[in-house]
C-alpha cells in the first residue's frame, strides 16, 4: 500500500536468531516479570536511559525521559522473545516479492536493537527482489530521531527516499 518503508531500528521478526546480551538487558524490565506479559511496564529513568538514550548526557536523558517515557504493554516484547518457538508468531517476517523498497536503520550504540540485529534483518530482507538498504548511524542510541544529531537521521532517510524519486521538495 505504500511506495516505500522505513524501519527505524526495527524489532527483530521471527527467524532472526541474533540476540546480543545488551538487547536482553534492555528488555529485562519486562521479560524478567512474566506477570507483565499482559500488563503494563513503566521504566525507571535508569532503565529508559540504558534502553533508549544511553549516549545522552544525564540532563538530556532526564529531559527525554520526561518527554517520551510512557508506561506501555510488554506484550510485543514477549511476542518477539518467543517468536522462534511459535509457528503463528505475530512477528513473522514478510519476505514477500511484492513489497516496496525498504530502508532499515541502525544506531551504532543502540542497546534495544543493536546494529548487529538490524544487519541480520537486512541480510534476511535483501534476498527479496525489491530494493533493501541499511543505513547505520555512528554513535547513535535507539532513539535515533531525538536528541543531538537528529537532523542527520532525517537527512539520511530523506536522501534515501530521493534515490527512489520520493523525496519531498
Amino acid at each position: 500500500l505504500g511506495a516505500a518503508g522505513v524501519a527505524m531500528d526495527p524489532a527483530p521478526p521471527k527467524g532472526i536468531l541474533n540476540l546480543p546480551l545488551r538487547q536482553l538487558k534492555s528488555s529485562a524490565p519486562a521479560l524478567l516479570h512474566p506477570s507483565k506479559r499482559s500488563g503494563v511496564v513503566a521504566l525507571t529513568l535508569e532503565q529508559f536511559t540504558y534502553a533508549f538514550v544511553n549516549t545522552f548526557t544525564p540532563e538530556e536523558a532526564q529531559a527525554a525521559y520526561e518527554r517520551y517515557a510512557v508506561p506501555d504493554t510488554a506484550r510485543p516484547l514477549f511476542e518477539a522473545a518467543f517468536a522462534n518457538f511459535n509457528s503463528n508468531a505475530p512477528s513473522k517476517g514478510s519476505y514477500s516479492h511484492g513489497r516496496p523498497p525498504l530502508l532499515i536503520t541502525a544506531g551504532e550504540k543502540d542497546n534495544t536493537v543493536p546494529a548487529s540485529v538490524s544487519r541480520s534483518i537486512f541480510k534476511k530482507q535483501r534476498h527479496v527482489p525489491a530494493r533493501t538498504s541499511l543505513l547505520e548511524f555512528e554513535g547513535r542510541p535507539h532513539l535515533l530521531m531525538a536528541g543531538e544529531g537528529w537532523e542527520e537521521v532525517a537527512k539520511g532517510v530523506h536522501d534515501w527516499l530521493e534515490t527512489l524519486g520520493l523525496g519531498a521538495t
